[in-house]
């Protein structure tokens, strides 16, 4: 199985074949384990969409799946991608409020003071434990360390990396969770955005009419959101069951994932 990506070479065009790999999703649960830092993936997805029952035409035959790719990070700190946005609304904000302003435009300070100035003032923020799962320990027992880029190089020419003084030893990635005897394991994600999803009856595959997708949305469960991040751009944080994970681009390589 493969995909097309479109390059231009000295003004002409052409066609690159990426190959995907067949994995299991043991296989794509270990590499998920050996991801060491905040790493980007676009995750495909088939689900059956949370709705409500009362009145809603979408069951029994008409049952509906939903197909769709997101942009996601995945191994991220939750709680620094917070205050780091609450650091970038502060600076957007402080840059707003000078515009109309010349004696402010006067005294706003540079960027990089104004991003301490913004870091030292701005509330902190703080995650609470999750309601529900637990995060997998990593499967290779070892204790992961975070390490940051300096600006020295070593003998080859390399940049050399330091330890901040992060470390864990449980996957910030897998969760697992036992809920009425029923156990299973979730990819927890930051999701950056998401195409236009499709939505198909699951007994034939048809597409669903566009009329037929707006009916659907009426009876859709709104999705969660944070009321403790105080921010106008949320931190999206999803759980995405791994049995609902089709393909995953991860790494500069492509998976598809079977049972």
């Amino acid at each position: 199985m493969t995909t097309k990506t479109i390059t231009k070479t000295q003004g002409r065009t052409r066609e690159q074949v990426i190959p995907y790999e067949v994995i299991t999703r043991n296989e794509l649960m270990r590499k998920l384990r050996l991801v060491n830092g905040a790493t980007f993936a676009q995750i495909h997805t088939t689900t059956e969409p949370a709705m409500n029952k009362t009145g809603n035409p979408f069951t029994g035959e008409k049952k509906v799946i939903k197909e769709s790719t997101s942009n996601t990070m995945i191994d991220f700190d939750y709680t620094n991608n917070v205050n780091n946005q609450r650091i970038r609304e502060a600076i957007e904000s402080a840059k707003e409020n000078s515009v109309n302003s010349d004696i402010l435009k006067f005294l706003l300070p540079d960027d990089k003071q104004l991003k301490q100035i913004a870091k030292n003032v701005t509330p902190k923020f703080a995650a609470k434990p999750r309601k529900w799962g637990k995060h997998m320990k990593n499967e290779t027992g070892f204790l992961y360390v975070e390490m940051v880029k300096t600006d020295k190089k070593d003998e080859n020419e390399k940049f050399i990396y330091i330890p901040t003084g992060k470390s864990w030893i449980c996957s910030r990635i897998l969760i697992d969770h036992t809920k009425d005897g029923e156990y299973k394991i979730y990819v927890q994600v930051r999701v950056l955005n998401t195409e236009k999803p499709v939505y198909k009856y699951k007994e034939t595959g048809k597409i669903l009419s566009d009329n037929d997708v707006d009916l659907l949305k009426t009876f859709l469960k709104k999705p969660y959101k944070s009321n403790t991040q105080d921010v106008q751009q949320e931190i999206i944080l999803r759980d995405y069951e791994i049995k609902n994970i089709k393909k995953i681009h991860l790494n500069k390589s492509r998976y598809v994932v079977i049972d």
